[in-house]
């Protein structure tokens, strides 16, 4: 017979102007008399003090765990496991097909930043006991509703950084240089500031391009899955990075030649004037 509380209380008063326990507490049996947490809780399931008076949670209060009562259903089992693990999945088998398998390990997340479609940042991670840095290799969730491929290149994007932070000699934070663009075609992804034939090669904010046929290509057809992210995250928000628009062929910028002022107006004007000086098309 485990403890009542309602028969507790009532015999405390008892206990304390005669100093003796209740028969409701001396008999109790303690924590010393089971061998395991997992006897005590099977013990209290069963013993019909704990069923009738003894401490419980009412359903009302702390909501029903019937199926089908809430407003969340987390149908996929273990979603965690299978996203992260589906990452650094693809992490790995880039790694061994596009840079022999000598990337070092980074933290590998999911984050919004800047509108950018992923990120890589060095040293972002660092363990409280070896005081060993570790990268991070984020992509965006706003973004995985692009084709696989894509989101893959994105993977591979970022890990080129990671190798050249390893390896090679990065610029200033965030400027892509030329070495970075060499390797990013040597393994079949062309660095491009439009994300097409023609753009620039290097710069502060960059994209890619896949190179049909090229190594990046084929490496992607070899993933060990079929999908590479099990869950999306919903629709690109505008103003993403990516593709450059094309420049409305209708506005013309104008400069003004007295104080440097710059502006944007339908093309053929001539008769802007600012701060007394004419503006010309620049």
């Amino acid at each position: 017979m485990f403890l009542n509380p309602q028969d507790t209380l009532g015999a405390l008063p008892d206990a304390m102007s005669t100093g003796q326990l209740p028969s409701t507490l001396r008999d109790l049996p303690t924590v010393a008399d089971f061998a395991t947490i997992g006897e005590l809780r099977a013990a209290l399931r069963e013993d019909p003090a704990f069923a009738e008076g003894g401490i419980q949670k009412d359903p009302a209060a702390s909501g029903s765990y019937e199926a089908g009562t809430g407003t969340y259903d987390p149908n996929p089992a273990a979603p965690t496991e299978a996203q992260y693990g589906a990452f650094a999945t693809a992490f790995k088998h880039f790694n061994a097909a596009l840079f022999e398998g000598k990337l070092p390990d980074v933290i590998l997340a999911f984050a919004t930043h800047k509108k950018s479609y992923g990120y890589f940042i060095a040293s972002r991670w660092r363990s409280g006991e070896s005081d060993v840095r570790v990268g991070e290799i984020a992509l965006n969730p706003d973004f995985l509703e692009r084709t696989e491929r894509d989101v893959a290149a994105t993977i591979v994007h970022e890990m080129v950084h990671l190798w050249q932070h390893a390896f090679g000699r990065p610029s200033r934070r965030g400027y892509h240089n030329a070495q970075w663009a060499d390797r990013m075609e040597a393994i079949g992804l062309m660095p491009s500031a439009t994300g097409e034939p023609g753009g620039a090669r290097v710069g502060q904010r960059m994209t890619h391009y896949v190179i049909e046929g090229g190594r990046f290509a084929q490496a992607f057809d070899a993933l060990p899955s079929k999908t590479l992210l099990p869950f999306v995250a919903g629709a690109a928000i505008e103003g993403a990075r990516g593709p450059k628009k094309a420049r409305d062929p209708s506005k013309t910028p104008y400069v003004c030649g007295t104080c440097g002022l710059k502006v944007w107006a339908k093309a053929g004007v001539v008769d802007l004037v600012h701060c007394g000086g004419v503006m010309s098309a620049a």
